[in-house]
């Protein structure tokens, strides 16, 4: 742990990761005084997405396994439909966001990013929200699903979608000041919990972007 001294936040990518949530959180956690390393598969540049558009390609700090869970304070895992299905199929990267549920640590997921909490199988029982067509997949893992743009349930921070990074990350940051949890409780009367809803959402993004091994096959 790192909590005495400068926080130490651990992002983990794909491709197709939304751009506009990496460049946020990293704003972000520099104003707030705190490290934010870049995770990604192989340690490739990512190619990240604006909407159905290519966005830049960003240059991660290193390869997943080079992470070390105790080395860090905090997770955060930005969507991106085929980023967070890459990275759910990963067995490092389930076990790394293991660790950090376990531990209480803060982590946050944004739209499909749960998936891959719903991998780890440590959903039973925890309210969180996410992008809409996940709320079947939440309950039938054993959790709950949450009709609000972003939701606390001790140190996991969750939200539907990019629309609502700011306040995701008002929250977020919040819970790496704090510290790890070791108590269980959502943030009473902020969030209503349901178990089924109409409401929709803004659309993913789609395949308007090429893979890193796409990339090669060009060059």
């Amino acid at each position: 742990m790192t909590l005495s001294g400068q926080r130490k936040i651990i992002l983990l990518a794909a491709d197709g990761v939304h751009e506009n949530e990496v460049l946020s959180i990293r704003e972000r956690a520099s104003a707030a005084g705190m490290n934010l390393v870049i995770a990604s598969l192989t340690g490739a540049a990512l190619q990240s997405v604006n909407g159905l558009d290519k966005g830049q390609l960003l240059e991660p700090d290193m390869a997943v396994d080079q992470v070390k869970p105790e080395d860090y304070d905090a997770l955060v895992i930005p969507d991106g439909l085929y980023s967070v299905d890459a990275l759910r199929g990963n067995t490092l990267v389930i076990e790394i966001v293991t660790k950090f549920l376990e531990e209480g640590k803060p982590l946050g997921v944004i739209g499909h990013a749960p998936w891959i909490l719903i991998e780890s199988g440590l959903v039973t029982n925890r309210s969180l929200s996410s992008w809409h067509t996940l709320r079947v997949d939440i309950l039938n893992a054993g959790g709950h699903w949450v009709k609000s743009p972003v939701h606390n349930d001790m140190a996991l921070v969750s939200a539907a979608s990019s629309d609502y990074i700011e306040d995701f990350l008002d929250r977020f940051i919040s819970e790496v000041q704090s510290g790890v949890h070791t108590s269980r409780g959502a943030a009473p009367g902020k969030d209503k919990v349901l178990e089924s809803s109409e409401e929709s959402f803004p659309a993913s993004d789609a395949p308007g972007w090429v893979s890193s091994s796409e990339r090669e096959e060009e060059s």
